[in-house]
């Protein structure tokens, strides 16, 4: 039981530590230009306008990236490896 712990409790931590911060925090810098196209967009009544078909499709979504990618497939291997470690365990007993 103290060596599944111990497995799923460095597991655990090496995701934390693998993981960077939420892109949104980090790329906080447009907050003014946000702002102001709120503002403009629905604090002033204006007539009604869609940019739907305006907007290019965006070519990935975001946070896919090949890096995100791999610390998820390593987080997943690290997942696996502990519940196999753990039921090994749990089937010598």
């Amino acid at each position: 039981m103290r060596r599944l712990l111990s497995c799923l409790l460095a597991s655990v931590v090496a995701l934390l530590l693998g993981t960077s911060a939420a892109p949104a925090c980090i790329n906080d810098s447009e907050a003014v230009t946000h702002e102001q196209q709120f503002k403009e967009n629905y604090l002033r009544p204006k007539e009604f306008k869609s940019n739907y078909l305006q907007q290019p499709a965006p070519s990935s979504a975001p946070g896919s990236t090949p890096r995100d990618v791999a610390l998820s497939g390593v987080g997943v291997a690290l997942l696996a490896g502990a519940v196999v470690v753990g039921l090994r365990v749990a089937g010598r007993r």
